[in-house]
C-alpha cells in the first residue's frame, strides 16, 4: 500500500532465471536487506539470497515511483529451492511465515484445532496436504503458556535447539 511499491515477479518453471521462478522486489530498507541476508549466510543462518535489482515498468518507474537509488532488494522467494538450498538434508519440511500483527499474535499452544494458527501461521511448502501437526507440536511444547511441562529434551524433540539461537543471535 505504500509508495514507492513492492512487486512479486513469477517465471515459469521451464524457463527459471538464474535459478529461480519467484523474485519479491522490495522498496524499503534495500541496503538493511541486502546486507542482513548476506550476512546471516555468512553467519550459518539459512536466510534467502538477497541482492540490488532495478525493475523497469514500460521503460520507467513503476506506479508509486522507485525507491531510493531506484534499487530495490531482490529477494529470493523461500520455497522448495530455497529449503533444497538451506536444508540439503531435509527439504521437504513445511515452511510458514508468520504475521504476528494479525490477532491472535501470541506465541501460543492453541489446542488441536488447525483454525486456531491459521490467522497468525501460513504454510508455504506442503500446502495442499493442509497438514498442521508439525507447528502445532512446537507450539505445544515451544509456547509462552507452557513453562511448566518445559524441558531442554523436550525443546529438542521439536526444534533444532542450536539453530533457532543461531538465528536468533543473528536477527
Amino acid at each position: 500500500f505504500g509508495n514507492p511499491h513492492n512487486y512479486r515477479i513469477n517465471i515459469p518453471a521451464a524457463t527459471e532465471w538464474k535459478g529461480v521462478s519467484a523474485l519479491n522486489l522490495n522498496a524499503r530498507t534495500v541496503p538493511a536487506q541486502v546486507v542482513g541476508a548476506a550476512l546471516a549466510q555468512k553467519a550459518g543462518v539459512a536466510g534467502n539470497n538477497s541482492s540490488f535489482g532495478q525493475l523497469r515498468v514500460n521503460n520507467g518507474a513503476g506506479p508509486g515511483g522507485t525507491p531510493a537509488n531506484g534499487l530495490y532488494a531482490a529477494n529470493e522467494e523461500p520455497g522448495s529451492d530455497w529449503a533444497s538450498r538451506s536444508f540439503p538434508d531435509n527439504d521437504g519440511g513445511n515452511y510458514y511465515s508468520v504475521y504476528r500483527d494479525v490477532a491472535p499474535k501470541e506465541f501460543n499452544y492453541r489446542g488441536e484445532n488447525p483454525a486456531s494458527y491459521q490467522n497468525t501461521y501460513f504454510k508455504g511448502s506442503n500446502v495442499s496436504e493442509d497438514d498442521w501437526r508439525d507447528i502445532i507440536g512446537m507450539l505445544e511444547v515451544m509456547g509462552d503458556n507452557q513453562t511448566a511441562t518445559w524441558t531442554s529434551a523436550r525443546a529438542r524433540s521439536v526444534i533444532d535447539v542450536e539453530q533457532w539461537l543461531r538465528h536468533l543471535a543473528v536477527m
